[in-house]
């Protein structure tokens, strides 16, 4: 059943330092301050069980091929394993150049080439997914940001935030469920994988805790609660 117009609304998760702009742009839109909540814990819920349905909605799994890959992974084991597959015809192409028997020329090309291809992206296909999937001490959007409730998903109101660049941008209707997703902060391009793979290669051990550790996680710090901090809301499943 479609859900009234008036019911749904927009809750949007932007840096602290996002806010004000995006809340001047909501009131040149024409919307009344009443109609705009900055920094609701209950939307910050809400956010987090958004962006935990989405992984799990995006999630590639295969019970049949024993696989089961998270959006992230997929897209970097992708990514990597064709970038490399080239890297490795490229590379091995040139050993064809040695005589092999009586193979032709182009047959050993082909050959060494196809043995690069193979090599080189079984290396992405492994080393992908590992490198770009989301550790279990990486913030959620909620915590990295502040959330910004908008009591309409008219469009004018939902192009100006994404305009703004929101870390992510859901459609919620009046019991604060999930409707859909509009934006995330991986919409337009793989950067936000290439930029997961970049820092977990620069400290591959950062986000590794052992068991018995006491040091403190993003989760696991309380600011007092302010907007923005980084309180633990994940919902417990």
């Amino acid at each position: 059943m479609a859900n009234d117009a008036r019911d749904t609304s927009l809750v949007g998760v932007y840096s602290a330092e996002q806010v004000p702009a995006v809340v001047e742009a909501l009131h040149r839109e024409g919307l009344d301050p009443d109609a705009v909540a900055v920094g609701d814990r209950d939307d910050a819920v809400g956010a987090l069980r958004a962006e935990m349905q989405q992984e799990t909605n995006d999630a590639w799994i295969s019970p049949q091929a024993g696989l089961a890959y998270s959006k992230e992974s997929a897209r970097g084991g992708a990514g990597l394993t064709v970038l490399l597959a080239a890297i490795g015809g490229v590379l091995f192409a040139p050993f064809g150049l040695i005589p092999m028997g009586d193979l032709p020329l182009w047959s050993r090309i082909l050959l060494m080439a196809a043995i690069g291809v193979f090599a080189f992206g079984a290396i992405g296909a492994v080393a992908g997914p590992a490198l770009s999937v989301r550790r279990p001490n990486d913030p959620m959007a909620a915590e990295r940001g502040v959330t910004v409730r908008v009591a309409s998903d008219a469009p004018n109101v939902t192009r100006a935030m994404v305009a703004a660049h929101p870390i992510r941008l859901d459609r919620v209707d009046a019991t604060g469920a999930t409707l859909s997703t509009v934006s995330t902060e991986d919409d337009g391009g793989p950067g936000g994988v290439a930029r997961s793979m970049a820092e977990h290669l620069r400290d591959p051990r950062s986000d590794l805790v052992s068991p018995d550790s006491t040091a403190p996680t993003p989760r696991d710090r309380s600011d007092g609660g302010e907007p923005g901090g980084h309180v633990d809301r994940r919902p417990r499943r």
